[in-house]
């Protein structure tokens, strides 16, 4: 619907005749400045757009008119951007350039969300612009990636990433319609492991990450750096990223600790060492302080497991018949493994949750049933000490310790 006259005042816009005919949707206007402008009006996505085509002093006619109006209506038919869209809308790829400077400059998990935009929405998304994607693109990517095997959590780590991707596109002006995430239900996340290496699989595992897998000799590896990796994580409680970041200056051989200050938390923590990993790190200490110890081919910080780890958990069968992720075997079991162990060791539960970086006792809590047994132990060696140094029973400690 074209603008109202205002009183005594010829129209600012007037439908176009020619032969006594109206072109539809084709406007002019007169300017003092310009004189005689042509304009187009149609609907898009609800609203009505009116777009200047050009000026009668510059050879534009309605005809003219009424074909860029044609062409309009063609793109809004067929889903294709309007000029006007390109220029107002950014590209994915430049939201993705943004926010990975922001994040690096912001965010100590950085390195997490580099990761995962290069990996899952970069390559899905970097040409689009960020009103063509929809909370179905999303729908589908949640699909795709559940059915490459992603874990519940992943695909939660991704959702959340891209709607505060868009959040942060509004907030810098970069981008005002709709945030696609938001119509996006994340799927339940139960992921906490429950399974654990027994001895006996931790040792078969060491053994075979030492091994070359490209050989059918299968000799020894000259650099193991997957196995002392995880021979550190089984032995400390690490999480990969936190192995990823030590540096020679992180680790004190006359204490007996590693000082881990790039916590998911935020605090630093200090780690015990036990001889096997005190001998593997002083053969790998760089020779600047400030060096990492732990690096990928390029000489660069590594980003994540290498998939080798995956391949030798498929070939030693430990995942096999296995359908609950809770149950199944991955890197990050070693720290569970570390934490199952040390629970079953008598450590309580303040001791667990030190060791593993938590600020409450509610994250370890689940430790806490394989620690009843050796709880028993504990009270039987109270009662144990009260009758040696009294001389009286006050339990049958034979028969206790039979039970």
């Amino acid at each position: 619907m074209a603008p109202k006259k205002g009183k005594d005042e010829r129209p600012k816009w007037e439908k176009v005749k020619v032969k006594g005919r109206e072109i539809p949707g084709v406007y002019e206007r007169l300017s003092k400045k310009y004189g005689t402008g042509f304009y187009i009006a149609y609907w898009n996505k609800g609203k009505q757009i009116f777009e200047r085509v050009g000026w009668k002093k510059d050879g534009y006619t309605p005809d003219l008119a009424a074909i860029v109006r044609s062409e309009r209506l063609r793109s809004i038919r067929h889903g294709e951007e309007l000029p006007q869209d390109k220029a107002s809308v950014p590209r994915f790829k430049e939201l993705a350039d943004k926010y990975k400077e922001w994040s690096k400059a912001n965010k100590r998990s950085y390195r997490s969300d580099e990761s995962r935009i290069s990996k899952h929405l970069e390559p899905r998304f970097n040409e689009k612009r960020l009103s063509e994607i929809s909370s179905y693109d999303l729908e589908m990517l949640k699909g795709d990636m559940k059915k490459d095997g992603y874990a519940p959590k992943s695909i939660h780590h991704i959702l959340a990433l891209t709607k505060t991707m868009y959040g942060k596109a509004a907030s810098w002006g970069l981008y005002a319609g709709p945030n696609p995430a938001e119509g996006v239900k994340a799927p339940a996340v139960a992921n906490e492991r429950l399974r654990f290496l027994s001895h006996a699989e931790a040792e078969i595992l060491l053994a075979e990450l030492k091994k070359n897998q490209r050989t059918k000799k299968h000799t020894l590896l000259k650099d193991p750096v997957l196995h002392d990796i995880t021979l550190l994580a089984l032995f400390s409680g690490m999480r990969a990223g936190e192995i990823f970041g030590l540096r020679g200056l992180d680790v004190n051989f006359r204490t007996g600790n590693i000082t881990l200050r790039d916590t998911k938390n935020n605090n630093v923590r200090h780690v015990p060492m036990v001889p096997a990993v005190t001998a593997m790190l002083k053969a790998r200490m760089p020779s600047r302080p400030e060096d990492l110890i732990f690096k990928d081919r390029h000489d660069a910080r590594i980003k994540e497991v290498s998939r080798s780890f995956d391949r030798i958990i498929k070939k030693l069968k430990f995942n096999v018949g296995v359908d609950d992720p809770r149950m199944r075997i991955t890197f990050h079991s070693l720290r569970h493994t570390f934490l199952s162990w040390s629970a079953m060791s008598g450590a309580n539960l303040s001791t667990l949750a030190a060791l593993a970086g938590h600020r409450t006792l509610q994250m370890v809590k689940r430790y806490a049933h394989l620690s009843e047994g050796h709880l028993k132990d504990a009270a039987l060696t109270v009662a144990e000490n009260y009758q040696k140094a009294t001389g009286k029973n006050v339990v049958s400690i034979d028969e206790a310790k039979k039970e």
